[in-house]
């Protein structure tokens, strides 16, 4: 199953199991690689994912000395 918003796929199986392990692990290089992905392809299915829908489906904050994001899965979207 697929949703669709215009051109983009803003949920499908492949975003789904990425948002399961980014919850499961709490980081997105811990997902990427839990789903041999790279850590740039992870982000930028997250945030395909938040720009297609109204509400964030993952909230990200800088931290760490050089930036690091910090991932919260948007609890509304649980």
């Amino acid at each position: 199953m697929r949703v669709t918003v215009g051109d983009v796929i803003a949920i499908g199986p492949g975003k789904i199991a990425l948002l399961e392990a980014l919850d499961e692990t709490g980081s997105i290089t811990a997902a990427a690689k839990s789903l041999d992905m790279s850590y740039r392809r992870a982000w930028l299915l997250i945030d395909e994912t938040n720009r297609a829908l109204k509400e964030p489906a993952v909230a990200t904050a800088a931290g760490g000395a050089k930036g690091g994001g910090a991932p919260s899965p948007n609890q509304d979207g649980r």
